[in-house]
């Protein structure tokens, strides 16, 4: 049982109750990177004592170096959650905690079904089902063309349909819009509060006081900030009149 697999895994077929063939464009990836052939999917059942098990959605993956059942995946086939120590572990079912099954460690793996473990050198049994996503998906992070290209070269990355080509995407273009450079500007303040910059920003998450909006007040002389959030943006100019009241006692 590997506690880093994700999907079920089968070396023969013959094991499976059910079967069909697999085309979806999936692989399965095994802890040293390499990538397995899945041929077939299905289900079966085992019974170990008095309890009868089911295990759904296995992949039947023939160049594997062992069977491997995902703990997350057989809980929800199973109703049930596992309890795992150094030297054994205990399956129990959710509703009523009872005892499925109790079983003793083998060589630091944790063996189902009698399942006798026979390795003896250091193994590394993680696996994860690799997933063909569109450019778009991959493209939802917004990284550079340049970066795009090279994750996909470096790691050989295919990507759904026959090109790698990125359509027009609206918040690149914006984000990487360009404009002429701000004259340096020759006003100068000599004495706090003659020159005051300030913005209005809206924020797409709410603060905790349910604030969707803030003014931002620099004092050009000192560099001195004043920040006040906003639950609507007709409140700026009552934020103006109580700033200038309050900013005069700071100098």
């Amino acid at each position: 049982m590997g506690s880093g697999a994700n999907a079920h895994i089968i070396l023969d077929s013959s094991n499976l109750t059910h079967q069909q063939t697999f085309h979806v464009s999936e692989s399965v990836t095994i802890g040293n990177g390499s990538s397995l052939q899945v041929l077939n999917t299905g289900s079966t059942i085992f019974n170990s004592g008095q309890s009868t098990f089911h295990l759904n959605k296995i992949l039947h993956c023939p160049q594997a170096a062992t069977n491997l059942i995902s703990i997350n995946q057989f809980c929800l086939d199973n109703n049930c959650y596992f309890i795992l120590t150094a030297t054994d572990f205990i399956m129990k079912e959710n509703l009523t905690s009872r005892i499925l099954l109790h079983s003793v460690v083998e060589n630091s793996l944790y063996p189902l079904a009698g399942y006798k473990t026979s390795h003896k050198n250091l193994t590394c049994l993680s696996t994860t089902i690799r997933v063909r996503a569109n450019v778009d998906i991959w493209h939802s992070s917004y990284p550079s063309k340049v970066i795009f290209d090279n994750v996909f070269r470096l790691n050989k990355l295919s990507v759904k349909g026959t090109s790698n080509k990125l359509d027009f995407c609206l918040a690149c273009q914006l984000g990487k819009a360009k404009q002429l450079p701000f004259l340096v500007s020759s006003c100068q303040s000599f004495v706090p509060l003659a020159l005051i910059h300030s913005n209005v920003w809206v924020s797409h998450v709410q603060s905790t006081g349910g604030c969707s909006y803030y003014v931002l007040f620099i004092d050009d002389y000192s560099r001195y900030s004043w920040l006040y959030l906003l639950h609507r943006r007709s409140n700026v100019f009552k934020t103006f009149v109580k700033f200038k009241t309050i900013s005069k006692k700071f100098f």
